[in-house]
This record gives structure tokens, sequence and C-alpha cells, in this order.
């Protein structure tokens, strides 16, 4: 039996639990939240918990990596982690694999070559950029406060009607921050996922645009967490 966990702030909402123990249950392991304000030690989380491994959310993907022992690739380059393996040795391995939950959810769409826009700048968000890049598109990063080479809401707004796809990557209860004209080309995507009509999506449904949701998304995100956690194969 091993023991597994999500950790994050504001997450007693999270389906993760429910997913894994559907999945896994029987087999007695084990998934448990741990809701904090500040970020713990890991290692001593791990040791007093017996963690084989676990999860990441809001507000921690970008925190707990100076924690970790060894980040993949993937999330080196996006600088978010939201998933680490615990290796029999302890030390703490970090992966990103929102990223390709993402793309798995927006692959059919054929989208190459064309912008998107980016609610939000956090590991979410970084994640959600990257995953567009390798699907060609041309991600920018939208935000109430900007920094360099992120845009305001003015400029999205004024950007937004040539845009394919505007993605929501700030917590939930977000509404579209600016008007659109109609625009039927547009896919509006919320990475939240409970209700699974949000305020964002509710807040775009008369353009009669398409509509996702976030929960493909994590459950696409639970079945590579637990690949990497040696539990199932892809």
């Amino acid at each position: 039996m091993s023991h597994y966990a999500l950790i994050g702030h504001n997450i007693s909402h999270s389906l993760s639990p429910q997913l894994f123990l559907e999945r896994f249950g029987a087999a007695g392991h084990s998934y448990r939240l741990f809701d904090m304000a500040e970020l713990c030690d890991l290692r001593q989380l791990v040791a007093d918990n017996n963690l084989a491994g676990f999860n990441v959310t809001s507000p921690f993907k970008t925190a707990v990596i100076s924690q970790l022992d060894f980040l993949d690739d993937t999330a080196k380059e996006i600088g978010a982690v939201n998933c680490v393996r615990v290796e029999s040795d302890g030390t703490l391995s970090g992966f990103n694999t929102d990223a390709e939950s993402f793309r798995l959810t927006i692959e059919s769409f054929h989208l190459s070559g064309r912008q998107a826009l980016i609610l939000g700048t956090g590991g979410a968000a970084r994640a959600v950029a990257y995953a567009l890049r390798q699907q060609g598109l041309q991600p920018l990063l939208v935000s109430r406060n900007p920094q360099e080479g992120q845009l305001s809401y003015p400029q999205a707004a004024t950007l937004a009607p040539k845009a394919s796809l505007i993605v929501n990557a700030t917590p939930s209860g977000c509404t579209l921050p600016f008007s659109i004209p109609n625009r039927q080309s547009i896919i509006f995507y919320d990475l939240n996922y409970s209700p699974a009509q949000t305020s964002f999506l509710q807040s775009v449904a008369h353009y009669g645009a398409k509509t996702i949701d976030g929960m493909q998304m994590l459950r696409n995100q639970a079945h590579l967490s637990w690949h990497l956690w040696h539990l199932t194969t892809l």
C-alpha cells in the first residue's frame, strides 16, 4: 500500500482524491489533501506521511521547485511543477504534466499558426503557453498588472477578436475581464472544472462560441501522474 497527496491552498473542492480512489482505492492506496497557506518542509511532509508521490497545485507550482532534487526538462523550461515523485533514496523529482494534459485536449482543433490569449501568469498559465507553442500557436499572457512581455486587459481586448483561443488560467470565479464583439470562431477554455459551467464560461456563452471546461485536463493530468508514480502504464 502506498500513500499519495495533493498540496495547495483552498483545495477542499478538488476531485483528485475521488479520481485516485476510484482507480486505486481497492488496492489499499491512499490520497490525501494537504491544504496550507504557506509551503511546508516537503521532506518532513514526505517522512511524516510516508508519501510515495504528490501533486502540487496553486499557489505552490513555482515555489516547490526550490525543495526538489531533480526537474525534468519540461518542468525546467516552464518553471513550474505539478507532480512530484519520491524516489527510493528519498530524493524528490519534479515534473510538469499540466502542459501535456492541456495539449491533449486541444490537439484535435488544429489551431497551428494562430494567436491565443491566456488570462493569468502563474504556473498553470506558463504550462498552457508551453503547450500552445508546441502546437504552433502564439500564446500571449494577460495580467491585471502586466510585467515585461505580458499584456494588460485593454491590450488583450484589442487583440481578442483575432484570437482563436482564450484560456482562463486564473482561479475559479473569474469572468471574462473585457468585452469582445460576437466571435463564434473563438474557443473559450477554462482550466477550472468546478462547477462545469464556471463564471468565465457563463460570461462568454452568449457569443455562441465553443467552450471547454477543465475536467478532461484534470483526468489527463491524473493519468500522467499515476504513470510517473509507476502505478500505471500509458
